[in-house]
């Protein structure tokens, strides 16, 4: 039997899916907190990554986006050295998102988000305005889970 103490006078809340969970994570201070970090580095983050690019102002990031992101990046365990794109994972992260019924589009921003958030390794790119970013996953995880051989 499952017992849950409730105060005298409250209904108990129902448990979180985990898609409720992630999307109050990214509401929260953890998702502002994580969002205002990259801006302070990169003042120019958006949508299109650390740079926007040839644009003048970076496009806004889509939380549900970010839902699918960190979902996706959960899976991995992190590594202390960073060695995936974030373009290369946001690809894997969209493929990956569309089999499981989440977004089909995930932004290289919301990726970069959605890594910072879960306290992975970020390295930007050398180069002069290069918008990706090196994230630190483990290769044998991403192997097992996506059949890649990179």
């Amino acid at each position: 039997m499952n017992f849950t103490i409730v105060p005298r006078g409250r209904k108990p809340k129902p448990p979180l899916r985990t898609v409720d969970f992630l999307k109050e994570l990214i509401a929260n201070a953890a998702g502002r907190s994580a969002d205002r970090e990259l801006r302070h580095r990169f003042p120019r983050f958006g949508a299109n990554g650390l740079y926007p690019g040839r644009q003048g102002e970076p496009s806004p990031i889509q939380p549900d986006q970010v839902l699918t992101a960190v979902a996706f990046l959960r899976m991995f365990t992190p590594t202390k050295r960073a060695y995936y794109s974030s373009y290369y994972l946001k690809h894997a992260a969209e493929n990956w998102g569309a089999r499981v019924g989440l977004c089909a589009y995930v932004s290289n921003g919301a990726l970069i988000l959605a890594a910072l958030m879960l306290g992975l390794v970020i390295k930007p790119y050398r180069g002069w305005l290069n918008p990706n970013a090196a994230i630190g996953i483990s290769k044998r995880d991403f192997r097992r889970i996506t059949g890649a051989c990179q």
